[in-house]
Order: structure tokens, then C-alpha cells, then sequence
């Protein structure tokens, strides 16, 4: 299954499709057809896009600049939640950055039969408590005035996030030129 990207006019492929031509696509191309592509010689390139995963550097830097800008507009919209200065949200995101990616996990699981039994909603709460955890970790430097705005705040977050890596950031993209 294979589609053109409007943007840059190229053909999309998908990978299982990439996958079962390299293998079977190869025995039904040995004969005359290879001879006609050696005369023809026309360069294809292939674009597979792949996600970055969470603990690859470039992408934890990232999510530390995307975490930085949305605590700051969350400071400045919500009036519960204060950061005192750039510096402190920095180092805020950062503590927040650590939290999703040693603590999150380990909370998913302890809460996953309450997560089902509330068909998901229970993770809003999961997201909250980091964010509350965080506050008292940051110390002064960060402040949320209550749990429940810890919940209304790390909604408003993961939504901000969602649309920051949905609308400004794409995937990164592998070129293979064939």
C-alpha cells in the first residue's frame, strides 16, 4: 500500500509492503525484467517514516523544549499555576521529562485495573499526580494551587502537547535510494 505526499511529492510506502517486495519480489524479478532495468536505470527513492522513540537523545531534548513552551503558556493561562522564572521552567520541564520516563510507567501498571474500569479516564489522574509530584519536587519555583488543578492542568498539557507534535513537529523520515 503505497501513497503520494502532497507536501513533498513523494511516494509513501508502507513497511510491510517494503518488506514482503524485498522477499518475494525478488524471486519474480530475476529474468528479462532485470535486464530491462539495467538499461533503463531510473534511481527510485523509497521514504519510510518512522517514529522517535523515548529515549533517543535528540527526542528527549525535544520534549524538554516542548515541555518548557507548554508550561509556560499553562503558567499563563491557568492563574493556580505559577513558574517563577525561564530558568526554573527548564529545569521544571526536565523533572517532568524524568518523571514520564521512570516513574509513568511503573504507576501505568500499578493503576492499569482502575484505568480499565474507568475506560481510560483514570490516566488523566495518573497524568495529574505527576504533575502534583512535580510541583512538590520544584519546591517554590513551581507552584500548582490544588489537585484538581493538577488534573484540569496536565489536560490541558497532553492537549497542547498532542497538537504541538501533530501540527509543528513531523517524523523523522529515512531515504533509501534504490
Amino acid at each position: 500500500m503505497s501513497h503520494k505526499d502532497v507536501k513533498s511529492n513523494h511516494e509513501i510506502i508502507d513497511e510491510e509492503d517494503v518488506i514482503e517486495n524485498l522477499t518475494d519480489g525478488n524471486d519474480k524479478k530475476r529474468g528479462s525484467q532485470v535486464q530491462d532495468e539495467e538499461n533503463s536505470f531510473q534511481q527510485r527513492q523509497i521514504i519510510y517514516t518512522k517514529q522517535i522513540g523515548c529515549l533517543d537523545f535528540r527526542s528527549m531534548v525535544i520534549n524538554l523544549g516542548i515541555y518548557t513552551l507548554v508550561l509556560m503558556v499553562t503558567s499563563g493561562l491557568f492563574e493556580g499555576v505559577y513558574i517563577s522564572s525561564f530558568f526554573n521552567a527548564v529545569n521544571t520541564a526536565l523533572v517532568m521529562l524524568v518523571l514520564n520516563i521512570l516513574l509513568k510507567p511503573i504507576l501505568i501498571v500499578i493503576t492499569l485495573p482502575l484505568t480499565i474500569m474507568t475506560f481510560g479516564l483514570f490516566y488523566v489522574v495518573v497524568n495529574g499526580f505527576l504533575l502534583w509530584m512535580t510541583d512538590y519536587l520544584m519546591g517554590p519555583s513551581f507552584e500548582i494551587n490544588s489537585f484538581g488543578l493538577a488534573i484540569l492542568a496536565s489536560v490541558f498539557i497532553s492537549l497542547l502537547r498532542m497538537a504541538i507534535n501533530h501540527y509543528i513537529l513531523k517524523e523523522d523520515s529515512l531515504k533509501i535510494n534504490m
